[in-house]
């Protein structure tokens, strides 16, 4: 650690011994110091990330819809692992929309489980994929997103309200009532503070 803290040519010393300069008077001169103490307030962070995770997908099939009257229907928990433990993830569904969406789309979402193993003041970033699954084999409808989900209580993803609109449920995304949902994580990364 170092000890002093100083100029080594602070003053040329013909301009010190000058005494029309005012620094050495009656050969004497006064030395002070000024001191300013700044205390570290600085905070770490540091990040963990998984990508290739196994068994990062869910699927979740939502049998006869159109009886549903909830505003909005949650999915099973599943897990999906990645650093720091395992996560639990949901998926829910707004059948008629969520916010400005209402009564036009359908609304969905992924939430990070309020009891996932996040310590207290860190947050999960996921890269994740939501789709509707075609069930008469045509592509499926798919919103790629990433997010940083806070650790307390249930966080939802970026808003996805407008899903996707009624008419194109009609083509083969709703089918004998059913609607087929999947949530695929790619990527989980934990933050967490550093003491």
């Amino acid at each position: 650690m170092k000890t002093e803290w100083g100029f080594g040519k602070l003053l040329p010393l013909h301009t010190f011994n000058d005494a029309s300069n005012g620094f050495l008077v009656d050969d004497s001169c006064v030395i002070g110091v000024e001191l300013f103490l700044v205390r570290d307030t600085a905070k770490g962070e540091s990040m963990s990330l998984v990508k290739d995770l196994k068994q990062n997908t869910h699927t979740w099939r939502i049998d006869n819809l159109s009886e549903r009257r909830d505003d909005k229907l949650w999915s099973e928990e599943f897990i999906v692992g990645g650093p720091g433990g395992d996560y639990k993830w949901y998926i829910c569904l707004y059948p008629n929309g969520a916010g400005k969406a209402k009564g036009k789309f359908i609304s969905v979402y992924l939430y990070l489980g309020a009891y996932s193993q996040v310590p207290q003041g860190g947050k999960v970033y996921a890269e994740y994929k939501l789709r509707i699954k075609h069930q008469l084999g045509k592509g499926d409808y798919v919103k790629e997103d990433r997010y940083w989900f806070a650790c307390q209580c249930y966080s939802e993803g970026e808003k996805s309200e407008a899903f996707i609109d009624y008419p194109s449920l009609k083509d083969g995304f709703l089918f004998n009532d059913c609607l087929v949902v999947e949530a695929e994580i790619m990527t989980v990364c934990l933050a967490k503070g550093l003491n």
